[in-house]
Formats: structure tokens, C-alpha cells, sequence
């Protein structure tokens, strides 16, 4: 049977058609089953550690875990790192190691110190399919080109007085690799040997510290910082020292020679009690005074404390000089004596109040006569801020005013600062009922003079050395004493707990102070209106600065600038 030409040529086309649609007949043509399945890939080492993800010192060993059914051909290792345009193939690797991971030594060599950017792998299986692990970040660390954090720190406001809140700023630390996020640092605010805020804090460089400094001077303060990736020797610390002047608030003392004050050289000394016995024993909220065990406080620099309480004389003195000066002036109305720049009443002129007077004529103030001696009482706390502020004083914080009271004198209970015992009678101190010869009816009484309990008769009225161990008078009795600081209930406890924050090696307290801001101020030392347990050295009144009373006084300290 013959075959006609173009059914040939029909059928031929045909069969080439279906050839191509098929794909042709060579051994290098997939078939249906094909593997089409890319491999398994990770890095397993190194690993990331912190934010910056992982730090490759000097050189490492990277380990890639790859893994596929048919097989790996290759695994290729690329880094790009920030600020460039293109991938470098670190390293290709045909064969795992024995441990079966595929390794590569990386050495860093040229590449610059804290260069930062991401590692990856590529692994192709035998099927030629390929297939990428997740980026690792990297930071470059060349131990031959680092060193210790350059530290350095802002100090605002750059000068000050005892009432200026200074805030120290670290974040302009520079280092070649890390954030101050990341450095740690340690201060020390006196430069004593002790630091303040040490590494075991965890502060970095990028946390702010305010301080107050309670006692003028000029302070060296001294900051060291550590990275995390240097290794700091002993005799290249990442230190760096500056100076802060820091004044009187009253400017320089110039205190009236009639004054007779007791230099109380620095150190550290007891503070509180462990316990309250004598008399009726704590109340009304006394309790704030007692602790669970001895407290200390350090003082830092020699202060001057007044012997005795600021007396009625002195007060005219200034009174008649700041007045003349322009700062003060007397409301016959009112009876108030107030401070020209504020209003605020330093002085009601009554004799419910106290034995100042004042010469309506000429505005002289003047004293009851006999009484010049006796304590100035009825003055608020203004009143006896701005007479040791007129001369360049201040008055004592509660820590200075109790340790001139008390010395080193450890006792568990409640005591007096002539002595331990805790007995007290009318020979000692001036409180309700003593018997003193200037009581009025045997009740509420009156003010004794300075210097009448040093065991000579006052009067004819016996009494007995009541001088404190750093040779103070009237620290018991008497007049209620303004001191510095706004009262806080919890003084005591919170300054206990800084003290044992460390309870292997307690630390005391540098010249702490009372809140930053507060509605009363701190009264201390009894008066003749008080019972004799409450005239103990640890206890504490509280009365808002605006209050005066006929068992109110104060006494000046200052500190040699």
C-alpha cells in the first residue's frame, strides 16, 4: 500500500511537535519526580548576646548546620557589613568537619574596629536548589585597637551652694564601640577612696545622678567607666576628675564674736536609738526615732556649732543691724517683725511669745532687762534662718545637731548628753516642774540663762555638769531648737537601710540631710514646757516653719570655707 507524500510529511511535523512538547529525549532533562526542594541552613555558632547581636573579637569559628535529602554541594558564607553596597563571600566549603557542621576560622584582619553588620549563610543542594539562613548581626572587635571607655561628664550647674541640687551627666562618654546604654560607671562624689555608686549598681553612662552636697567645700568627683570587651589593668582605668565649688548658701561666715562655738572634727558617729524606756516611754509617733539596730552617719568636714542657744542680746543685735541694713521691718499693727524681700514673719513682738521689745519711736529693738542672757524664743524657723543667713551661718542639720549632743555615746535606750544614765532631775536641764529659780508658779516656767547647768549654783539652785561629750550646754531643756531639715517620719529607717544596703560591710551615710522639700522642719532638744523624757537626744519634733512659741529657739552652725 503506498503512502501519499503529504501524509508523510503530516505525520513527521507531528512527531516533532510532541518531541518538543515533551521536553526532548535527553539523559540531562527532568522527569516529573524531580527534586525541587531547597536544603536546610543555619548558623549555630556564633551567637547572638546582646543587642548588637554577636561580637566577633579578633576571629572566630562559624559553624553552619546545613542538611538535605539529596545531598549538600556547597555552603558559601557572606557578611555585608553597614555602610557598603556588596556582599564579600567570606569563605565556600564543600565538606562538613567531623562534628558535621561546615567551619570556617574567620579572621578579622582589615576590617575597622566596631564595624557593625550581618552574617549569613547559603547552602545548594545537589539538585542545585539554594537556600539562605537568617541574619546574624555582627559587631567587629579588634583587641589591638580597643581600649578602655574615655569617660567624661557634664556637672549642671557647674557651681553651687549647699541648696543647689547638682545633676551629674555621663552620656558624653565616648568609646569606639558601645552606647553609654552599655557602659557601666562608678562614682565617687568626694574623691574620699569610697565610691558612692559602684558597678555592682549596674548605672551606666546614660544615667543621670542629682546630689546635694550638705557641707560647702570644693569637691573633686571622680568617674570611671567600663565596656563590656576591654579588659581594664590596673594602671589604665577609664577615670577621668573634676572639681565642683560648692558655697554657703549664706555666702562666707562672718560670725559675731560674741558667739562661743565648738569645732566638731569630721568622722562617723552614732545616730538613733535601738529603744525608747524612760518616763512614759515613745509616744505619739516617737517611734520614728527607734531602730532595729545601731545606725552611723560620717561627716565629711569640720563644722562649728554655737555652745549655746542664740541669745535674746544677740537676736536684738541683728535685728537693729538688719534693720538699718533694709532687710527687715516691724508691722505695729500685727506685732511682726518680717523680712522686707518676702513678708515672711521672723518675730511676733509679744510678751506672750518672747522678752525682744521694740522702741516704737525709732524702731529700736531691745531686751527685758535681766533676760539678755536667756534664750530668744518665739522666733519661727524663717526668723532663725535669716539671723544665721545675715552673718553668713546657717543652722545645724539634724545629724550635726544630734552628734553635738551625743559624741560617740552608744546606748540601746533613750539617754541625755551629760551621761548615759538615764536618770534626770532639775540639776541637770530646765523641762516642766524642774524646780529651776526662774520658774513661774512651778509649771510651765520660764528660759535659764547660758551656761547655768555647769554644776555651779545658779541663783542659789544646785546643779550639776549637763555639758555634752563635745562641750555643748542646753542640748536637753530649755528652748526647742530649730535645725535645718524637713522632717520626715521615716529618717531614721531609710537611712538604716543605706547603711546596711550592704550588711557585710555597712556603710555609713555621707552628711545625709532630710527631704528636698517637706511641709514641717525639724525641731529638737526639749524645752522648760516638756516632761524630762521628753528631752531625750534622739527625739524629734516637727512644726511648720511658720510656728512660734515661748519654748522655741534655735542655735547657728557653720562650716570654714
Amino acid at each position: 500500500m503506498r503512502i501519499h507524500s503529504a501524509s508523510v510529511f503530516i505525520f513527521l511535523l507531528g512527531g516533532f511537535i510532541y518531541l518538543l512538547a515533551s521536553g526532548g529525549c535527553t539523559e540531562e532533562s527532568p522527569t516529573a519526580d524531580a527534586d525541587q526542594t531547597p536544603p536546610s541552613v543555619a548558623i549555630t555558632s556564633p551567637r547572638a548576646t546582646d543587642v548588637y547581636g554577636a561580637r566577633i573579637v579578633d576571629s572566630v569559628d562559624i559553624k553552619v548546620e546545613a542538611a538535605d535529602a539529596a545531598g549538600i554541594a556547597q555552603v558559601e558564607i557572606w557578611a555585608l557589613f553597614h555602610g557598603e553596597d556588596e556582599e564579600q563571600r567570606v569563605a565556600t566549603l564543600t565538606s562538613p568537619d567531623t562534628s558535621g557542621y561546615y567551619t570556617h576560622h574567620w579572621r578579622i584582619e582589615g576590617i575597622d574596629n566596631g564595624t557593625t553588620g550581618v552574617l549569613y549563610a547559603i547552602a545548594v543542594d545537589a539538585a542545585g536548589n539554594r537556600a539562605a539562613s537568617e541574619k546574624l548581626r555582627v559587631l567587629i572587635i579588634n583587641q589591638s585597637e580597643v581600649g578602655p571607655p574615655r569617660p567624661d561628664f557634664i556637672i549642671t550647674p557647674n557651681e553651687g551652694t549647699v541648696d543647689t541640687q547638682f545633676e551629674f551627666d555621663a552620656s558624653v562618654t565616648d568609646d569606639d564601640v558601645e552606647s553609654p546604654i552599655d557602659i557601666l560607671v562608678r562614682w565617687d562624689f568626694e574623691n574620699d577612696g569610697i565610691w558612692d555608686i559602684d558597678t555592682t549598681a549596674r548605672m551606666t553612662a546614660a544615667d543621670k545622678i542629682t546630689r546635694r552636697y550638705a557641707v560647702p567645700d570644693t569637691y573633686t568627683i571622680k568617674l570611671e567607666a567600663y565596656n563590656s570587651y576591654h579588659s581594664i589593668p590596673n594602671d589604665d582605668p577609664g577615670t577621668v576628675t573634676k572639681q565642683l565649688v560648692v558655697k554657703p548658701a549664706e555666702g562666707i561666715p562672718r560670725p559675731p564674736e560674741y558667739h562661743s562655738f565648738i569645732r566638731i572634727d569630721p568622722g562617723t558617729f552614732p545616730f538613733g536609738a535601738q529603744s525608747c524606756t524612760t518616763g512614759d516611754g515613745c509616744f505619739e509617733g516617737d517611734e520614728d526615732e527607734v531602730l532595729e539596730q545601731q545606725l552611723y552617719v560620717h561627716v565629711s568636714n569640720p563644722f562649728y556649732i554655737d555652745a549655746c542657744e542664740v541669745k535674746n542680746e544677740w537676736y536684738v543685735n541683728y535685728l537693729n543691724a538688719a534693720r538699718d541694713s533694709g532687710w527687715v521691718a516691724f508691722d505695729l499693727a500685727s506685732e511682726e517683725v518680717r523680712l522686707r524681700e518676702n513678708g515672711r514673719v521672723l518675730l511676733v513682738i509679744n510678751k506672750i511669745y518672747t522678752r525682744v521689745k521694740c522702741q516704737l519711736v525709732d524702731t529700736t529693738f531691745w531686751v527685758d532687762q535681766s533676760f539678755e542672757n536667756h534664750p530668744v524664743t518665739g522666733v519661727t524657723h524663717y526668723g532663725a534662718t535669716a539671723y544665721a543667713g545675715f552673718y553668713g551661718m546657717r543652722l545645724p542639720t539634724e545629724v550635726e545637731w544630734e552628734l553635738a549632743a551625743r559624741g560617740q555615746i552608744v546606748r540601746a535606750g533613750d539617754f541625755y548628753p551629760w551621761s548615759l544614765d538615764t536618770v534626770i532631775d532639775g540639776s541637770y536641764a530646765n523641762f516642766r516642774n524642774s524646780g529651776d529659780p526662774f520658774e513661774a508658779g512651778g509649771v510651765e516656767g520660764s528660759t535659764t540663762p547660758c551656761s547655768t547647768y555647769i554644776g555651779t549654783p545658779e541663783h542659789g539652785f544646785p546643779t550639776l555638769p549637763a555639758i555634752s561629750p563635745m562641750g555643748t550646754m542646753d542640748q536637753a531643756g530649755n528652748v526647742l531648737e530649730w535645725v535645718r531639715d524637713w522632717y520626715s517620719a521615716t529618717t531614721y529607717p531609710a537611712l538604716l537601710a543605706e547603711y546596711l544596703r550592704n550588711p557585710l560591710r555597712p556603710k555609713p551615710p555621707i552628711d545625709p540631710m532630710g527631704p528636698e522639700t517637706g511641709t514641717e522642719r525639724v525641731l529638737r532638744g526639749g524645752s522648760y514646757f516638756q516632761y524630762p523624757w521628753e528631752l531625750r537626744v534622739t527625739n524629734r519634733f516637727a512644726a511648720p516653719p511658720y510656728k512660734k512659741g515661748n519654748w522655741i529657739g534655735f542655735r547657728t552652725a557653720y562650716t570654714e570655707f
